[in-house]
Order: structure tokens, then C-alpha cells, then sequence
């Protein structure tokens, strides 16, 4: 996962990043080489919706932010008869990176809405 600030997406670099999914819990290990943050977890292999709660600690700042990952199934609709091949690792992966996708575009919308209330006079 890529963490990028809100006002003009520079990275968020070597911050803590914690998800929670239900009773799952991890903090991300961030990669320098790729700028990433990666988590050690099995819980979204099977397809299905999480909900899942980032809380992102860059020093001072701290953003909490809330999506739904969306694993979709990767034998929905298959034809057997046919030898569908979509079920070859590519495949999963390619769906799994578009699962990822969304969740990142879901934290972006939720950090914007959290900086919109900060700047509204809400909460520091």
C-alpha cells in the first residue's frame, strides 16, 4: 500500500501504519526501496468485503480511515466447459491489486474529508 499526503501527494514516508479487520491486526512494514507499506496477513485471501481501519501515524499527524476492501471472486461466472483460465495466479493478483486500488481510493477520499473537518474548525 502507497500512503501519499493529501495536498499534493508527496509520500508518506516511514510512518506508522496500522489496519485492523476484524479480530486482524497489523502494523505495516514500509519498504524504503519501493516506498510501500506491506502487512503479513492471510485474512483477505477468500473473497468477500472487510471492513478495515488504517490509522496513520506521521509524527505528529495522525489520520484514521475507514473502507471497505472488496476481494472479488475469482470463479464468479466461470465457465468450467470452456478451460476459463482465470484462476492462474496473474489473474488473482490483477484482482487483488484492483481490490487494493479501491481501498486507496477510499483512504484519499477519507483523508480529504478529515482535512476538510480540521479545516472547518473541527478536531486537531
Amino acid at each position: 500500500m502507497f500512503v501519499d499526503q493529501y495536498a499534493d501527494n508527496a509520500p508518506v514516508l516511514k510512518a506508522k501504519v496500522e489496519l485492523e479487520s476484524g479480530s486482524t491486526k497489523a502494523v505495516g512494514e514500509f519498504h524504503e526501496d519501493s516506498g510501500d507499506y506491506k502487512f503479513a496477513v492471510k485474512s483477505f485471501e477468500k473473497p468477500g468485503e472487510y471492513p478495515v481501519t488504517l490509522t496513520v501515524t506521521a509524527g505528529d499527524d495522525v489520520d484514521i480511515l475507514a473502507a471497505n476492501l472488496v476481494i472479488p471472486d475469482g470463479h464468479a461466472g466461470e465457465d468450467h466447459a470452456h478451460g476459463d483460465n482465470t484462476s492462474s495466479p496473474l489473474y488473482q493478483r490483477i484482482g487483488i491489486g484492483a481490490a487494493a486500488l479501491v481501498v486507496l481510493a477510499l483512504l484519499i477520499l477519507g483523508v480529504r474529508r478529515l482535512k476538510k473537518t480540521r479545516g472547518a474548525g473541527g478536531l486537531k
